[in-house]
């Protein structure tokens, strides 16, 4: 099977300096992200005309620690692909530089022996996604048959006669009368599922174990999930939740004012202790370069305790530079100060009461706090705590 097909991507005003490499990587994203359901799982070749892409996704180093971390993030998601890069010239480039060219009209619906040719790589894709949620394939099934609306979407589709002037409940499907497909009695929309109105509820649930923030939950539900006013439903689900309430902080009082940016890892680190939790202190440790965190439990917060595990941890990743920490005794005693400056360590305290000032270690401890207090009555392990 040979098939072309063109891909646009509008880049908006608020990022006119974007450089030409990011948006090469961004294209290389955007590209990989929508045909997914047709390359997830084989073995695929990437060719550009931009060589920089070469060091950045073919280079088996991995990204160079002073990219950016845009690139980094966008090399991690294309890690879950199975491809090779090539470079091209310009001069051979002839189709994806004729496209770039044009301005192209909306793509028309594809040939069913096209579809029915991806219909067994749809049916993995499927099946991956139906197992992550809280009901089964055929309680989705039965769901949508029993939905009018979705009943009627699926003989819409089942026919190809998608009515001009649609009912308001038909319509809200009406716009994506070009991507959803049908399997197993379920409707899908790309490479997710559209959930009728009665498992929404159990969806919902699950989405929101952990009590992750609204753009976390967004985020997952971009992943496995459909319906329409689905992000109404997730922000009105943690707003109304009562452990998310109680575990709200306070909005911040004064404009803050940011750190110098480290130019390499693990040269300046942000320390502080989280806790006691049923006994428990956490230290933790965050590298402002990359925002890599530790999580260290300890039973005893003395000084000699605490230089006990920072060594530990400065063997494994070097001496940073700076620290930079609150003015708990742990780090006002001597003895800490004895080991900053025979390690040519700078050690920046913040103010007192003023925990704003190192932001990097409290908003991380902030929020794993919180995740404390949300998770208080489930009693999960550390481990499966860090993951949420």
């Amino acid at each position: 099977m040979h098939q072309t097909t063109e891909l646009g991507l509008s880049f908006l005003t608020a990022i006119p300096m974007e450089q030409k490499a990011e948006k090469e990587c961004l294209a290389f994203v955007y590209a990989v992200q929508k045909f997914h359901r047709y390359i997830y799982g084989r073995h695929f070749i990437l060719i550009t005309d931009h060589k920089p892409l070469l060091a950045i996704f073919g280079s088996k180093k991995g990204v160079p620690a002073y990219s950016a971390n845009r690139l980094q993030r966008w090399r991690l998601t294309l890690l879950a692909y199975n491809f090779d890069i090539e470079y091209r010239n310009t001069n051979s480039f002839e189709q994806a530089d004729a496209f770039s060219c044009l301005i192209a009209t909306q793509s028309p619906p594809e040939e069913e022996d096209i579809i029915a040719k991806i219909a067994r790589d749809i049916n993995v894709i499927f099946d991956a996604n139906v197992n992550r949620l809280p009901v089964t394939a055929k309680d989705v099934a039965r769901a949508t048959a029993e939905d009018d609306t979705l009943r009627q979407v699926l003989e819409h589709i089942a026919h190809n006669n998608w009515p001009k002037k649609p009912s308001s409940a038909i319509a809200s499907y009406a716009h994506l009368r070009n991507d959803p497909s049908t399997q197993q009695g379920c409707l899908l929309f790309e490479s997710r599922i559209i959930i009728p109105r009665s498992p929404q509820p159990q969806t919902l649930k699950m989405l929101h174990e952990g009590h992750p923030r609204i753009n976390r939950m967004k985020s997952l539900a971009r992943r496995y999930v459909f319906w329409t006013r689905i992000n109404e439903d997730l922000e009105k689900l943690v707003r109304t939740c009562t452990d998310c309430q109680e575990a709200a902080k306070s909005p911040v009082k004064n404009t803050l004012c940011s750190w110098p940016h480290p130019d390499s890892p693990w040269t300046w680190i942000h320390i502080d202790f989280a806790g006691p939790h049923e006994g428990i202190s956490y230290l933790v440790i965050v590298d402002a370069f990359s925002k890599w965190h530790e999580v260290i439990p300890m039973t005893s917060t003395t000084t000699t305790a605490t230089l006990k595990e920072l060594n530990r941890l400065f063997t494994q990743f070097a001496f940073p530079h700076v620290i930079v920490s609150d003015n708990g005794t742990q780090f006002t005693s001597a003895e800490f100060q004895k080991f900053c400056r025979h390690r040519v360590i700078e050690h920046v305290r913040s103010p007192p009461f003023h925990p704003q000032s190192n932001g990097q270690n409290e908003r991380f401890v902030d929020t794993f706090k919180r995740s404390l207090l949300k998770m208080k009555n489930h009693g999960p392990t550390l481990d499966a705590l860090l993951i949420c």
